[in-house]
């Protein structure tokens, strides 16, 4: 997997020289909040592999080993079904043998999580070479880079499997060549996310569908095609677009799509075809998008032209800059290769007479069309919407929009079900741990009952004093009737009272006695010992 390398340290990496496998870690590449990616070496094949690591840090910590954990009981749940869908589309990406595709040439499991192993090329992503803002790129480089990712994304669409992630940052351009390799899919992190918590904290504003918004909301080859479509808005404008959310509301509010079209921000610089094109996937509701990459990439190829889409409004000049102000730097020119200022720089043009002959003819047009309504006629670049049209579209845009709102409530409450959820798990915990206490500490309390009546317990036979030991000496306690067994305890040579738990047995070694001594209980010599009948 072609990235570039990431300048900070993930706290929970693994380090770097670490043997995961076959293959040595070098270097961390970047982490985000649901995986680490490493550059690693094929320690057998010495060849540099990208390797991604499951590691979603809202569910998951490392603990000591390198060994990943659940944060909680509750995380578990969402852990393990992230971790079946990071593998999933590990199997899936396998499948994919595009140059323009990741290639994945294995996945497998280890540390309690999954890592998938995929080709590593030098380059750079598309977001860095647009590091400086306002850089846009010419429209054959604009070519260079939508032609051969739309085939790859087509191959994708056709296997039923959707990126849902495109932005600049998801496109990596080969060292030398510049040729874009589509990367880092979003489905499982999507599904992941969807599952948790809010939608709004894993989409990309900019560059994710209105549909993304909603949990419940179906996505499909035209949730792609917007996102790439939005890339397309950044290599013309400069500019990342307005996110969706935002244009859904203002239109429900009755105001004008704050997004100024591509074929008014690109104009005079760029292909109609092109910004047509542009402007066709970045419509609000995926109805009024291309349906599939093939349909869409027609339009660049000149094949056809997208149908006018009726719009309530343009944008009003101080929405965005004005398009005729902005200057196009080549795109290669960014990564240090040359390019004269004759090709950069755009031509300048007069506006102001083609824009009054358009006024004329456009009310001209709308003379004609209601005139005329009845006739077929050709479809053109721009139509100008009927009230009705108007209305019908609001109405349409108002109900998208509730929807959306609709979905994301229901979000925000399942995310207040599951943190209810998981307090209430969290003091069932206590308590059970609590019980657990109590039931240890009250069986110790027996224990120790049981253990200190013994002796009141046990019958004895009678009580002896001890005699014939020095002073300076002990009576040693054995544990059998024999001199050599282990030594259990002492009697002190002036004991006296001492209990005997069993009548007394003759061996060769001479008479023996079963006693207790404090909580010791042995046998010694009978005859260091002499019975008192005054104990009891």
């Amino acid at each position: 997997m072609p990235i570039t390398p990431h300048p900070q340290e993930h706290r929970n990496a693994l380090p770097p020289g670490y043997q995961l496998e076959d293959y040595q870690i070098i270097k961390i590449l970047g982490g985000g909040g649901f995986g680490i990616t490493y550059l690693a070496e094929d320690v057998n094949l010495t060849t540099q592999f990208a390797i991604k690591e499951y590691f979603p840090n809202e569910f998951a910590v490392r603990e000591s080993g390198h060994t990943v954990h659940p944060q909680s009981a509750k995380s578990a749940e969402f852990f393990d079904w992230g971790l079946v869908r990071f593998i999933e589309e590990a199997q899936t990406l396998g499948k994919f043998k595009h140059r323009n595709i990741v290639r994945v040439a294995r996945f497998f499991r280890a540390n309690n999580t999954a890592y998938i192993v995929m080709d590593y090329e030098e380059g750079e992503t598309l977001s860095s070479m647009l590091a400086a803002s306002g850089e846009t790129a010419t429209e054959e480089e604009i070519q260079t880079i939508i032609m051969p990712l739309l085939t790859g994304l087509e191959v994708v669409h056709d296997a039923g499997y959707y990126h849902r992630d495109i932005k600049p940052g998801n496109i990596y351009l080969r060292k030398n060549s510049y040729e874009p390799v589509l990367i880092d899919f979003g489905a499982a992190r999507y599904a992941l996310g969807s599952q948790s918590r809010t939608i709004t904290s894993i989409v990309t504003p900019g560059y994710a569908a209105l549909e993304q918004y909603g949990s419940k909301t179906s996505q499909g080859a035209y949730t792609d095609i917007y996102g790439l479509g939005a890339v397309l808005y950044r290599l013309i404008s400069g500019h990342i677009p307005i996110e969706a959310a935002e244009r859904a509301h203002a239109l429900a509010l009755k105001e004008p799509d704050p997004l100024q079209r591509a074929v008014n921000v690109g104009a005079g610089r760029y292909s109609e075809n092109l910004l047509a094109g542009i402007d066709w996937a970045l419509q609000l509701s995926e109805r009024d998008r291309p349906q599939n990459v093939r349909d869409w990439k027609a339009v660049f190829e000149k094949k056809s032209t997208p149908e006018p889409i009726a719009r309530v409004n343009t944008t009003p000049p101080h929405s965005q800059p004005s398009s005729t102000a902005q200057a196009s730097t080549p795109l290669a020119q960014t990564a240090s290769q040359p390019r004269s200022t004759a090709e950069s720089a755009p031509k300048q043009t007069n506006y102001i007479v083609p824009a009054l002959i358009g006024v004329i003819m456009l009310m001209g047009g709308v003379w004609f069309f209601s005139q005329q309504s009845s006739q077929p006629t050709a479809p053109a670049p721009q139509v100008i919407a009927s009230p009705a049209l108007v209305a019908a579209v609001d109405t349409e845009q108002q109900a998208e929009l509730e929807q959306t709102r609709a979905a994301l409530e229901q979000a925000k409450r399942k995310r207040i079900e599951a943190e209810r959820q998981r307090l209430a798990t969290e003091v069932a915990l206590k308590r059970a741990e609590q019980q657990v206490v109590r039931e240890r500490i009250a069986r110790r309390e027996t224990q120790k009952q049981q253990e200190n009546w013994q002796p009141q317990q046990n019958r004895y036979i009678g009580y002896y004093n001890v005699v014939k030991v020095a002073a300076n000496d002990v009576l040693n306690i054995r544990q059998t009737l024999n001199y050599r067994s282990q030594k259990l305890g002492a009697i002190p040579p002036d004991a006296t009272c001492v209990p005997a738990l069993d009548s007394d047995r003759s061996t060769k070694g001479g008479r023996w006695l079963q006693i207790q001594y404090n909580s010791t209980v042995g046998w010694v010599n009978g005859k260091y010992l002499q019975k008192n009948s005054n104990c009891y």
